[in-house]
This record gives structure tokens, sequence and C-alpha cells, in this order.
């Protein structure tokens, strides 16, 4: 099957699309988990699926035919910049959990709840992972709305990890005081480095651009 044979309802942009609905619906749902169990991982959560949101959004955005390089590479910093605020905020709030030794609710709703959200995520990130590369093929040229492919699939993965640690922080709250605020910590921390690696990424777009041109220029 070639590259153009592939069904539409599995295609990468469509499954951006997808998660950033999922992520909105999730972030809502997760700040009312918040306010009931006054947990603070839930609230990073909820910031986080609710910037994942608009930035799974912009990466759909930045792989639409016809779109303009200029155009992709501003949907795809867009889509960092947001990755990276998020970052500072769950950093930030847990940091202040540790500084004041906060406590999360690790009850067994709260933990159920966490892995509701850590299994939701996971699922979005199969799908994602599944239309990159059901859509990849060699020599298929590498661009802006091409490589925001890539960011998603990063993204994605990111996503169901900290979703997962933040259940393995709560499950050893009860043994180990403060595992949960951690795990928050160290969430941020990853969404961090997500955010840097589409910077560096987009950077490496641009630079095989460049070459590109520069061998158009040379052959003419």
């Amino acid at each position: 099957m070639t590259h153009h044979e592939h069904p539409s309802h599995n295609s990468p942009q469509k499954a951006a699309r997808n998660a950033s609905r999922w992520n909105y619906g999730m972030g809502a749902a997760q700040t009312g988990i918040s306010i009931v169990t006054g947990n603070v991982g839930f609230a990073v959560e909820a910031t986080h699926n609710m910037a994942d949101g608009a930035s799974f959004g912009a990466k759909a955005s930045a792989m639409e035919e016809g779109i303009t390089p200029e155009k992709a590479r501003r949907k795809r910093n867009i889509a960092a910049t947001i990755l990276a605020t998020t970052a500072f905020t769950g950093i930030g709030l847990g940091a202040n959990q540790i500084v004041f030794d906060g406590k999360e609710d690790a009850t067994v709703v709260a933990l159920s709840l966490a892995v509701s959200g850590a299994a939701i995520n996971t699922a979005i990130a199969r799908r994602t992972h599944a239309a990159h590369h059901d859509h990849h093929h060699d020599g298929a040229p590498h661009g802006h709305a091409h490589d925001a492919h890539s960011d998603s699939k990063l993204h994605t993965l990111t996503d169901a990890g900290t979703g997962w640690l933040y259940v393995i922080g709560l499950t050893l709250e009860h043994k180990l005081p403060g595992a949960a605020n951690y795990a928050v910590l160290v969430n941020g921390g990853l969404t961090g480095a997500s955010a840097a690696a589409t910077f560096r990424q987009i950077r490496k777009s641009d630079r095989v651009k460049t070459l590109e041109a520069h061998k158009e220029h040379s052959h003419e």
C-alpha cells in the first residue's frame, strides 16, 4: 500500500485532532478531580492536558496539506512553547509541595482516577504512534509539516509516561511519604525535556531545508 492509499481515518493529522479533543476533555475532568481530592498532581495533569489540547491542535495545523513552511514552523513553535510553559507549572507546584510538606490524597479512589487518566493517555499515544508509522514512507520529504508528525509522536509518549509516573508516586505514597510530590516535580521536568526536544527538532528541520536549498541552487 502506498502512502496515498492509506485510509484517511488513520491520518496523523486526524490523530492529532482527536488527541486534542481527548486532552481538553481530560483536562476538564481532572480539574474537577483536583478540586474534590485536593491533589496538586491532578491540578498539574489538568493544566497539562488543557495545554496538550492546544498543542496537538497546533501540530495538526502544521500537518495540513499545502501549508507554507513558515506557517508550519510557527505552529510547531507554538506547540513547543505551550509544553514549556506547562513544564514550569509542574516543576513549580511540585517543588512547592516538597518545600511546604504538602500531602497528596493517595486513597484507592484517587489512585484509580490516576490510573484511568494514564490509561487514556496511553491509548491516545498508541493511536498517534500508529498513525505516524502508517503514513511514514521512505523518501518522504523532511520539513516542518512532515516533522510535525514526529513532534506529535514524542508528545503523546511523554504524556503517557507522566501519567504512569504519577500513578507510581501515589502508589508509593503510603510507604514513602512525599513520593507523589516528587513524581509531580519529575513530570514537570519530563514535559520540559519534551519541549526542548521539539525546539531542537525545529532547528534541525531548518538546517535540513537550508541544505536542500543550497543543493538545489548549486545544481542550477
